[in-house]
């Protein structure tokens, strides 16, 4: 599986906001072992809360209405599609 970007890196992470997107390439560009907290919501409900440690990447699936949101600029968002070959 390939995973691609679908719209440009979100400029500040920090402000909520879905991306129109079902899945989010979340990179934490801090220092090793800085680890950031990453939050999905429904409206104002928490769905899940996550930690990113620093310097690592992963690909974080949501419902596409669900809001995603970090508690540091340091966490950077690109929302992607993936393809298979």
């Amino acid at each position: 599986m390939f995973v691609f970007p679908v719209k440009a890196q979100v400029t500040d992470s920090t402000v909520a906001a879905s991306y129109n997107s079902n899945k989010i390439y979340a990179v934490n560009t801090d220092a090793a072992e800085t680890e950031r907290l990453i939050t999905i919501k429904d409206g104002s409900t928490i769905v899940a809360t996550l930690t990113l440690e620093g310097q690592h990447a992963i690909v974080i699936g949501k419902h596409k209405t669900h809001t995603i949101e970090a508690a540091a600029e340091a966490v950077k968002f690109t929302p992607v599609g993936t393809a298979s070959k």
